[in-house]
């Protein structure tokens, strides 16, 4: 990789706050974090405070504009899923999308079809999929 992707984050709850950022801030040669998106204003302030130099907004279509963006961490509540996706797909940014990945068949389709229309890459994050623990459960379940 010749430069390190962009991240924008879409949401910036418990999730980020523990598990991703330390986890992007362990591959900071490869990921930078570049703006901040979520609906609280307090919630982006603090998360903020530790990220100063990245763009805060609390309206996603902003987010995904920015030229400073290559990819968007798709973590907001499950509902708005699809909808975020789907304009960081049209704004031609890859995305991460944590589980689930949309709430209904119709906005599955449109991810599959907006990713393929595009050219970006859509990922679903699974942290537990191949945890030994989840692993071993689906074998004792079969």
């Amino acid at each position: 990789m010749s430069k390190r992707l962009k991240v924008g984050i879409a949401g910036c709850g418990e999730a980020v706050q523990i598990l991703h950022l330390p986890s992007l801030a362990y591959l900071s040669d490869l990921f930078e974090v570049t703006a901040l998106c979520d609906a609280s204003p307090a919630v982006l302030d603090a998360v903020g405070s530790r990220l100063p130099w990245a763009r805060r907004t609390t309206e996603v279509d902003e987010l995904v504009a920015g030229d400073d963006v290559d990819v968007v961490l798709v973590t907001s509540p499950n509902v708005f899923h699809a909808d975020t996706a789907l304009a960081a797909i049209a704004a031609g940014k890859h995305v991460f999308i944590e589980k689930p990945m949309c709430i209904t068949d119709a906005e599955a389709d449109a991810l599959a079809a907006a990713e393929k229309k595009m050219g970006v890459v859509v990922g679903v994050g699974y942290m537990r999929r191949h945890a030994p623990a989840f692993e071993r459960a689906v074998r004792e379940v079969a």
